[in-house]
């Protein structure tokens, strides 16, 4: 196999593959003329290939950058690496495949590198994701250029996202009409919180980072658990904007708050269902189960909200869904539920749900409204608004 114009980006220390001994290191001057070096060959930056490469054959350096070689790192190569007719080392375990996307990947054993074949002003770049502009290479996130600073770039869409300062945790955030949402679950743990995404039917939880943490009502608003069974409403517990376990400037949001998001989405997208709009494009088993016959539409994503099938855990074995045993988790890839300050009932919050099938209101979710109660004995997922 042949590659014109190979330009290799090398990632292992020179300790790892060459002595370097001062004593016989080689410098510019000595590299410079013809003079063989057995020992150490310094390569600066990345080592071009002027001539073919093929997998059984050996490289050649014809010309050197800045009259320099500087092996910053280790090159490795089938058989023999060659500068100046000098033979540096022999190595029989690395294999070179292109990727037919402007890439090629060098493996060595354990070690894969990643090699790119366009140039921006002399330096090799990540066709793929990166772009050369004026000579400056510059962030892609589909064809749209973004400063890494700013955005998250996440399935060719961009996300701003701040940090917060509790735990580090790193949050994608969306803005939809005027209000700004976190476009991910929180993640922030406490007691009484698990990983969203356990497994059907048992006590395994599931992935974090994907699903983010299900909160006991109580929890979630960051009050004492007496309150599963009685009214916080009305209390100094509950304040207007309530942040219970949200980070600084954000809060949990009421029903009220869920029902403006849905307005506003219906009213830009009449045609697509609110669920389809709201899903992830991914995760989801639209499927129909023993109640519900009709499998849902796949989720588009449509909004960037990113809506995941993260599951419910049950803290109480008197619900209808925990009827087995206390503290399992309700989720077959197909339903999630999210949390409001809002109650319902003294044992109730309000909520918005999502499904992977059609429900009796022929939707795969609820339309929001305060008289739609879920225990409190039920730990569900939060997405923080932005005061």
């Amino acid at each position: 196999m042949k590659f014109l114009n190979l330009y290799l980006l090398i990632l292992i220390a020179c300790t790892l593959f060459f002595a370097c001994d001062d004593s016989t290191s080689a410098n510019s001057s000595n590299i410079q003329n013809d003079t063989a070096k057995e020992d150490t060959v310094y390569v600066q930056d990345t080592i071009r290939i002027i001539d073919s490469l093929s997998i059984h054959d050996t490289i050649k350096v014809p010309e050197y950058f800045k009259d320099t070689v500087k092996v910053k790192d280790t090159v490795k190569v089938k058989d023999t690496i060659i500068v100046r007719d000098t033979v540096i080392k022999e190595v029989d375990n690395c294999t070179i495949s292109n990727n037919d996307d402007g890439s090629i990947t060098l493996t060595c054993g354990e070690d894969i590198h990643q090699l790119f074949e366009a140039l921006c002003d002399g330096r090799p770049y990540d066709a793929r994701v990166q772009a050369c502009k004026d000579g400056n290479v510059k962030d892609l996130c589909g064809n749209e250029e973004y400063d890494k600073g700013t955005y998250l770039c996440e399935n060719g869409k961009l996300y701003p996202y701040f940090v917060d300062s509790r735990d580090k945790q790193v949050y994608k955030t969306v803005t939809i009409g005027e209000q700004t949402w976190m476009a991910q679950n929180l993640n922030f743990r406490a007691d009484s919180s698990w990983c969203g995404g356990g497994v059907d039917h048992t006590t395994t939880e599931g992935d974090c980072n994907t699903y983010g943490r299900l909160y006991s009502w109580t929890t979630a608003m960051n009050i004492p658990e007496k309150y599963d069974t009685t009214k916080a409403e009305g209390t100094d517990l509950i304040q207007n904007l309530h942040r219970g376990l949200c980070p600084v400037g954000w809060h949990i949001p009421d029903i009220s708050e869920w029902k403006t998001l849905y307005n506003y989405v219906m009213e830009q997208n009449p045609d697509v269902p609110y669920d389809v709009q709201m899903k992830s494009d991914s995760l989801w088993e639209n499927k129909s189960t023993a109640d519900y016959k009709s499998a849902a539409q796949p989720g588009m994503n449509l909004t960037g909200f990113n809506v995941l099938p993260a599951g419910v855990r049950s803290r109480s074995p008197l619900h209808w869904a925990a009827a087995v045993n206390n503290g399992l988790f309700i989720n077959e890839s197909n339903i999630t539920y999210f949390i409001t300050v809002s109650e319902s009932t003294d044992s109730h919050f309000s909520y918005q749900t999502f499904t992977g099938y059609i429900l009796s209101n022929n939707h795969a979710y609820q339309v929001p409204n305060e008289s739609n109660g879920y225990s409190k004995m039920m730990s569900a997922s939060v997405r923080c608004i932005k005061n």
